[in-house]
């Protein structure tokens, strides 16, 4: 059985309200800090009371304060951390400060990414809704990647009628996606006309030649992480509008995520027998 019985849930967007709620639930002692909630208390403070800390996805855009979006203060994270002896589980980007801690990242783990793939399919689905001026069901759309996201996302949009094929770089994935009755292209030589492009691929894709395939009253949803692997000037070149739809579960489904950080984090636990 774990030693840990309560955690400081320290900063992040309303993933991070919904993951102290689910932890709640589950019977641990939460203390708050940086949500923005009004139970919050000072970080220091909700360090001090817990036996972990689970900071956010990610865990911060400058490399120097915790995310906290939430928080009218700032949350320097070395600070708050340094000597920290207690775990600490935090989300895609590390901070300094965390060479010398405790710490475990629940971000890049493979039952992380999967758990995510379902949301993220469906926030982008939502945004193509929004930002398609046609009918989805009735668009040639293109997903470029067969990872993960782009094993979800093209069987999504295939069950709700859309005519969908799906780019990848290995053979074996290219027979994996005609076995499901879907049109399959090489990336690399992209060929078809699409309305609509999904990128989930973190890679710059999505160049000139690439955004040729887009028809002229296309759109483009990348839905990779900065810098996203479209050139942009290029599509700008051509008229065609990009949406660099980015923490997508983070916007379009915060009760869902916040359930899987907690998930991942006490599997995290549970391995390493904390």
């Amino acid at each position: 059985m774990s030693d840990i019985k309560s955690f400081a849930v320290i900063g992040g967007d309303k993933r991070m309200i919904y993951c102290a709620k689910a932890l709640e639930e589950d019977g641990f002692d939460v203390y708050t800090a940086g949500t923005g909630l009004e139970s919050d208390k000072a970080p220091q403070e909700a360090l001090q009371l817990a036996d972990a800390v689970i900071l956010p996805v990610p865990a911060s855009r400058d490399n120097e304060n915790i995310f906290a979006p939430l928080s009218k203060d700032k949350i320097n994270a070395a600070e708050l951390l340094s000597g920290c002896s207690k775990p600490v589980f935090y989300g895609n980007e590390s901070l300094p400060v965390l060479k010398d801690t405790n710490s475990f990242c629940y971000g890049t783990r493979d039952d992380f990414k999967a758990a995510n793939a379902l949301p993220t399919a469906e926030g982008a689905i939502g945004a193509a809704v929004r930002e398609y001026n046609g009918c989805i069901t009735q668009a040639h759309i293109l997903v470029v990647g067969f990872g993960r996201i782009g094993k979800v996302l093209s069987t999504m949009l295939s069950r709700i009628g859309a005519k969908v094929s799906v780019s990848a770089r290995k053979s074996a994935d290219i027979e994996m996606i005609k076995s499901l009755v879907m049109n399959a292209e090489y990336t690399n030589t992209l060929t078809g006309q699409y309305d609509i492009i999904f990128n989930t691929v973190p890679a710059m894709i999505l160049d000139e030649n690439a955004i040729a395939c887009v028809k002229e009253s296309g759109i483009i949803i990348d839905l990779a992480s900065i810098p996203g692997g479209t050139d942009d000037k290029a599509a700008a070149g051509r008229g065609i509008r990009v949406f660099h739809e980015l923490s997508l579960p983070g916007r379009t489904a915060p009760k869902a995520a916040g359930f899987i950080i907690k998930n991942t984090v006490l599997n995290v636990i549970e391995e390493e027998k904390l």
